[in-house]
């Protein structure tokens, strides 16, 4: 990968294990050639920094376009009627997946306001294709949004 550009990363280390106990599947799926790959995306700097941009199970791939759903989430995070976001790849018969945004709002705020408030601040490839107000962002204990359950509790299906 070029300098910046985001992609997988992998590790490798003296101290990092060859394998996973007792689990081939996941053995297969992370240990490749000598490196371990855990299922980050991130990039590398001209410095040798890493930062991270999400989980690669997370990526959503909207009609080509490769998709963090962290980066539409911290849009919608900086809305002052936003209390919480996560978005999702909802299934859809043509594209696959396209990326719909479920909101916890601290006051009232039609979708329509929210996309026009994302709109300068994400590329018009990016955009949701939904919003939909939810009561509740499910996460785990350490923070991080579940996703499968939030597509099963809300039945997030797109329209489009």
């Amino acid at each position: 990968m070029p300098t910046g550009g985001v992609g997988s990363l992998g590790f490798r280390a003296p101290w990092i294990p060859e394998r996973y106990v007792d689990n081939e599947k996941a053995t297969a799926e992370h240990f490749h050639d000598g490196w371990f790959y855990p299922g980050d995306v991130g990039a590398i700097d001209a410095d040798g920094r890493v930062s991270l941009h999400g989980r690669s199970d997370d990526v959503i791939n909207f009609g080509g376009v490769k998709l963090q759903p962290e980066s539409i989430e911290a849009v919608l995070a900086e809305h002052p009627d936003v209390e919480d976001a996560a978005v999702v790849g909802a299934p859809h018969p043509m594209a696959g997946k396209v990326p719909v945004a479920l909101v916890v709002l601290r006051h009232p705020v039609t979708p329509a306001a929210l996309i026009a408030f994302c709109m300068p601040r994400i590329d018009a490839s990016r955009l949701p294709v939904a919003i939909v107000p939810v009561p509740e962002i499910f996460r785990s204990p350490d923070g991080k949004i579940l996703r499968h359950r939030l597509l099963e509790a809300y039945k997030v299906v797109a329209s489009t």
